[in-house]
């Protein structure tokens, strides 16, 4: 759960990087006169790194105890803010892939209300319907396509920068197009952003541009769930049976994903 001016504990290595080169190279920050921290969370992105490194038993994620354990140990967190879509089922019931598809969207819809009763931040895009064509028969349907999210990323990012929001800014994300947001409150804002990559997404765009960057590995999320089941002003949260919990294995794996 977060509240504002929530102490980071925990000792973290971070390697920090002169973002004036194509390929980083070291250099010191200090970060012990930083405190307030907002970190931005690329719903999908996260999303897609953990199921590409088989970690489904593991979404159940609590996003400010993972950002806590990220972070520099004097910093505070300031909010968490999520973006994500919620997803659409566009099958008509006599559909054969109706049923499982309206199971993700009640899963993920009970996951962002989950995060939203802890305190993290929602900011929703939407889907759009983009034509589509089959190459071989020539078939054409309508695919669901997400927008919007890296736009809300950041626009959050350079607002709360403008508006001196925070000290120290974490972007858990691995899409190259915030890169341009990122290099703006570096280099022109003169204020430090954090890059926390998701499993299996790691893009030099973003190191180059980030004033240091840190690998989320299994170890991370897997200290980082939420409870199974708990209560938020009257409605019970539980983590859906095909996230069934692997915590105790998934906590002692430390290798990177």
């Amino acid at each position: 759960m977060i509240e504002p001016g929530d102490a980071i504990s925990g000792e973290v290595n971070y390697k920090v990087y002169n973002t004036s080169r194509q390929i980083a190279t070291p250099y010191l920050v200090d970060f012990r006169m930083s405190n307030r921290l907002i970190a931005y969370v690329d719903g999908f992105n996260l999303y897609r790194g953990m199921r590409d490194a088989g970690m489904r038993a593991l979404f159940w994620l609590d996003l400010g105890v993972l950002v806590r354990r990220l972070c520099p140990k004097t910093a505070q967190v300031a909010a968490v803010k999520y973006v994500t879509a919620r997803i659409l089922n566009l099958k008509r019931t006599s559909d054969p892939g109706f049923k499982g598809q309206e199971l993700s969207r009640k899963r993920q819809s009970e996951y962002i209300d989950a995060l939203a009763s802890t305190g993290v931040k929602i900011f929703e895009g939407k889907y759009k319907l983009r034509p589509a064509v089959c190459r071989s028969c020539g078939a054409k349907w309508s695919k669901p396509e997400e927008k919007a999210s890296d736009v809300h990323l950041a626009t959050q990012l350079l607002c709360d920068a403008f508006r001196t929001e925070f000290d120290i800014a974490m972007m858990v994300t691995g899409d190259a197009d915030v890169a341009p947001a990122i290099r703006v409150v570096v280099n022109e804002l003169k204020l430090p952003v954090i890059v926390a990559f998701p499993p299996k997404r790691i893009l030099n765009e973003l190191m180059a541009v980030a004033t240091s960057y840190k690998h989320i590995n299994r170890h991370d999320i897997g200290k980082s769930q939420l409870p199974d089941q708990f209560e938020h002003e009257g409605h019970v949260f539980k983590r859906p049976a095909k996230w069934a919990s692997t915590t105790k294995v998934a906590s002692t794996d430390k290798t990177s994903n």
